[in-house]
């Protein structure tokens, strides 16, 4: 997941984006209602996440009627697994806006819609949007609407899906500083200068409503009552499951300490794991990335019992250890994604038995918990090719030559 912020607009608005592809970072896109008579914080809808949800990142939900009608529900459809949550838009204003739907495939769709889609069994739930931002690529001239959430310098919550409805990029902005106008301008841009990630955007519900959580926080609240949230009636929750995750291995800082980071790379760091310590492994990550290694997303309990989420390097070349925590670990494998990898009858010099070619992969059975003679760590792995299996030891380099998947 990415993260970046930008400046934009007369105001000097502050835009907080996050991108993300759903299906590399493991991701569900959720909606969550609560009854228009007993709204909840963002922080409420996340704490309501059973524990096999690992919230990721969370927004506030869709537009509301203004407050002058005494209406407690939002604008627009709202269905989850295909029930109607509340009453649908009653203008003909919002039939042009395009509306935000989950498939039960685990796909986020931006488009289109009507109470159909809400009803279909193919999708998991509906959200109609505020207004159109960027519609099949191209800014939006005229605004659907012309009211105050549109026209008004307040803080705003943008989504966007790309065409393949696969990556996501989030914007919030927590002052009273831009337009909805000026908001498609800098959409606009940003098109033009990160082609491929989004195709179509809205803005959902802003002003005070305008929150944002991630990394185990609030990170945006707009709310003007001190310590506290604006209760609203839904929210988007990216989350992972925590059955998904890779079970019983652990990233073990043998010679140094490794950090975990809010991101890949050069996310900041929230935690440091010191030599001789720990953390569990959630996910390894497929590919490499930009500093050539393979990344982990790992949880981490320091000596105080205090919990971090996040990433960190696979570095099995002297550092650290990727090693087995449990006695009925999940299947993972060797991959040859960059080069081929040799099995031999002993690590670094025994004979070679099988020359494993690039994009095939052997299953691993038990890494080593030091490091060889070549400085790397090696695994025990056993692969299989025409009718014969082969067992035997291979090299752990996870720099630019070989990966670990599930």
């Amino acid at each position: 997941m990415k993260f970046q912020i930008a400046t934009y607009g007369s105001n000097n608005a502050v835009l907080h984006i996050y991108s993300f592809d759903i299906s590399k970072e493991g991701l569900t896109p959720r909606l969550l209602v609560a009854s228009p008579s007993e709204p909840k914080s963002l922080s409420g809808f996340i704490a309501s996440l059973p524990s096999t949800q690992e919230p990721v990142l969370a927004i506030n939900g869709g537009v509301f009627e203004t407050y002058q009608t005494l209406l407690k529900y939002p604008y627009g459809l709202t269905y989850v697994n295909q029930v109607q949550k509340n009453r649908s838009a009653t203008s003909d204003d919002y039939n042009s806006i395009l509306d935000l739907y989950a498939t039960s495939s685990g796909l986020l769709k931006l488009e289109d819609a009507d109470a159909s889609y809400g009803t279909s069994s193919n999708n998991t739930w509906l959200r109609s949007g505020a207004y159109n931002l960027i519609k099949e690529g191209v800014r939006c001239t005229t605004p659907p609407r012309s009211d105050d959430i549109f026209t008004s310098d307040t803080a705003k919550t943008v989504i966007a899906v790309d065409s393949s409805n696969h990556f996501v990029t989030i914007i919030s902005v927590a002052q009273n500083t831009i337009t909805g106008d000026e908001l498609a301008s800098f959409l606009e841009e940003y098109v033009s200068d990160h082609p491929g990630e989004i195709y179509n955007a809205i803005g959902l519900d802003g002003g005070n409503s305008t929150t944002l959580w991630a990394n185990g926080e609030i990170k945006i609240n707009r709310y003007l009552v001190p310590l506290s949230e604006r209760p609203i009636t839904d929210a988007i929750v990216f989350t992972r499951n925590v059955d998904n995750v890779e079970k019983g291995y652990k990233l073990v800082a043998k010679n140094t300490p490794f950090r975990v980071r809010k991101h890949v790379v050069s996310g900041t760091i929230d935690a440091t794991v010191p030599v001789g310590s720990s953390a569990e492994i959630l996910q390894f990550i497929p590919g490499f990335q930009t500093d050539g290694y393979q990344w982990a997303r790992v949880k981490y309990t320091d000596s105080s019992g205090l919990v971090f989420y996040g990433y960190s390097q696979l570095d099995t070349s002297s550092d650290y250890l990727v090693t087995i925590s449990s006695t009925s670990p999940s299947p993972i494998y060797l991959k040859a994604t960059n080069l081929g990898f040799y099995i031999r009858e002993s690590p670094v010099t025994g004979t070679v038995k099988k020359l494993v070619t690039k994009g095939n992969r052997a299953r691993i059975i038990t890494p080593a918990l030091s490091f060889a003679s070549d400085g790397y760590q090696w695994t025990n792995v056993t692969y299989y090719e025409n009718n014969t299996s082969y067992y035997g030891y291979s090299q752990m380099d996870l720099q630019e030559a070989y990966t670990i998947e599930s």
